[in-house]
């Protein structure tokens, strides 16, 4: 069914519509978006095998675990191992 507009939602999404439709056309692959608290986290592809996640920060900024690498001074391993737990995450929650 349709978003209610006037649902806090709603108001999520818009505020971050831009950077949605921009990473939207960049891709081919499924998106889905999840709504969170104070985040929006956009799950690319299809889950277990081909998936990732990025995230949109300070409303226009996508983020994923290759720029935490960069600017954070992550190790690819720690960065797998995040990976790994939100995907076992997003498994487990798909059937809730």
């Amino acid at each position: 069914p349709p978003l209610d507009s006037s649902a806090p939602a709603a108001k999520q999404l818009d505020s971050v519509r831009p950077p949605l439709e921009k990473l939207a056309h960049e891709t081919k692959d499924p998106l889905e978006i999840v709504l969170a608290e104070n985040s929006v986290y956009i799950f690319v592809g299809k889950h277990p095998k081909k998936f990732g996640i990025v995230w949109i920060e300070d409303g226009d900024k996508i983020v994923n675990f290759k720029i935490l690498v960069d600017e954070k001074g992550l190790s690819p391993t720690r960065i797998q191992h995040l990976s790994e737990e939100l995907k076992k995450a997003y498994i487990t929650h798909q059937d809730q």
